[in-house]
């Protein structure tokens, strides 16, 4: 999940967001995803079991930001850069991984990248 820091910054920077951490229960991953994908919202994430629901278990979604590793105070820019640049990625439902110095982008036709 996000920083309560980024989440506000998203919120203040105009963007509707669903902080699962405000919900009125402990959700697991596939709930998240699940609810999401019916809200039409993007997943932002540390967490890279939402890579393996979208991609090997191949549950839809309308994207997800995978933060990688990002200090504190770069999670909110970086949120922000990928929303305003790669929106026709996130509708298609791409997983993109997110770290401090390069951004990965994995569309949902593409699958896993080697099973062994």
């Amino acid at each position: 999940m996000l920083r309560p820091k980024a989440n506000n910054g998203l919120r203040e920077a105009g963007h509707d967001v669903d902080f699962a951490r405000e919900w009125d229960h402990i959700a697991e991953d596939d709930e998240i995803l699940q609810v999401a994908h019916s809200q039409q919202r993007v997943v932002i994430t540390r967490d890279k079991d939402f890579g393996t629901l979208a991609v090997r278990d191949r549950q839809p979604s309308c994207g997800i930001i995978r933060l990688v590793e990002l200090p504190p105070g770069r999670e909110l820019d970086l949120c922000l850069f990928v929303l305003a640049n790669h929106r026709d990625d996130l509708a298609i439902g791409a997983l993109i991984t997110v770290e401090a110095h390069r951004i990965r982008i994995r569309h949902p036709l593409e699958g896993p990248a080697d099973s062994n």
